[in-house]
């Protein structure tokens, strides 16, 4: 278990704030068989809206496919 430190501050995605990330960022071909290029580095992270665990799960729940 993680401390509450980390837990529900250092490691969470809060509304308007920005957090320090490491990200990666793949271009495929349009069949998505093939890796056509690949991108990893340091990035910023701004959340405009912090949520809950009940908030995503309607959120995603509305999301058309």
């Amino acid at each position: 278990m993680l401390p509450s430190l980390l837990s529900s501050d250092l490691c969470s995605l809060h509304g308007n704030k920005d957090r320090l990330a490491v990200s990666t960022i793949w271009t495929f071909s349009s069949d998505f068989k093939e890796i056509k290029s690949f991108w990893y580095g340091r990035t910023v992270i701004h959340n405009c809206q912090g949520m809950c665990k009940r908030q995503s799960t309607i959120v995603f729940s509305m999301r058309q496919d």
